[in-house]
């Protein structure tokens, strides 16, 4: 479908207000991702594939040529809906709810492409969960950041046998901000690094890596949140 028939999609969706503040990533031949105006897509770029996902909708892989449809599909998808409830750990007291925070969540393939910053966020009131919506059974992948606190990365399937499935626990511990920095030998910073964290021990069975981090010009990535307890992936 060419440029006008995406325009016509667009125009459509935007009077109907069905689809909540829809999110749009390009992923070029390099694997370089960039966040496009999901109402404005720059059709001009060489892109590999996208990701398109909105507030109500669950993520979507779309083939370059396929954003029109992409959009379109995205308004008749299934929606069915799953609760993620962070649980918080090493406090002193059994009964403190979880501060407020912002849940990552999203399918897996989805977390191997994408920097963290870029996956798609949803806010967490204080002691209160995250209701997500996907459109077909699959492996998902889940983070919380708040305020000191965050978690590790659960990777968990999410099921759609009779209803809604039972929630998804998630723990979560006090946390720091940690940094990683990509240098030259003479010491001069990589802008654009790519960092990739992983198990110390992959197995085949296991995630090959948790998430990514990009650095800014400076060649430093920012890790939000990272729990400080002594079960840390990290070294």
């Amino acid at each position: 479908m060419g440029s006008l028939a995406l325009w016509l999609v667009l125009f459509s969706l935007r009077l109907e207000k069905e689809i909540v503040a829809p999110l749009l990533l390009a992923v070029d031949a390099a694997g370089e991702v960039r966040q496009l105006d999901p109402w404005r897509p720059d059709d001009s770029l060489v892109i590999d594939h996208y990701w398109l996902w909105a507030w109500n909708r669950a993520p979507l892989w779309v083939s370059a040529d396929g954003l029109a449809k992409a959009f379109a599909d995205l308004r008749q998808a299934p929606r069915r809906y799953f609760r993620v409830v962070p649980i918080l750990r090493g406090s002193k007291t059994n009964d403190t709810p979880p501060p407020a925070g912002f849940l990552l969540a999203a399918p897996v393939e989805l977390w191997r492409e994408v920097p963290e910053h870029l996956l798609p966020r949803f806010p967490v009131a204080e002691g209160g969960a995250a209701r997500l919506v996907a459109a077909t059974a699959g492996q998902w992948r889940f983070r919380f950041v708040g305020d000191a606190v965050g978690s590790f990365w659960k990777e968990q399937p999410v099921a759609f046998a009779a209803g809604e499935p039972a929630p998804i626990l998630l723990d979560i511990w006090p946390a720091a901000d940690r940094a990683f920095e990509a240098v030259r030998t003479g010491g001069s910073p990589v802008g654009g690094a790519l960092f990739e964290i992983g198990p110390r021990h992959p197995s085949p069975r296991g995630m090959e890596s948790y998430a990514r981090f990009s650095a800014g010009d400076d060649g430093i990535a920012a890790f939000r949140r990272c729990p400080t307890c002594c079960r840390s992936p990290l070294r």
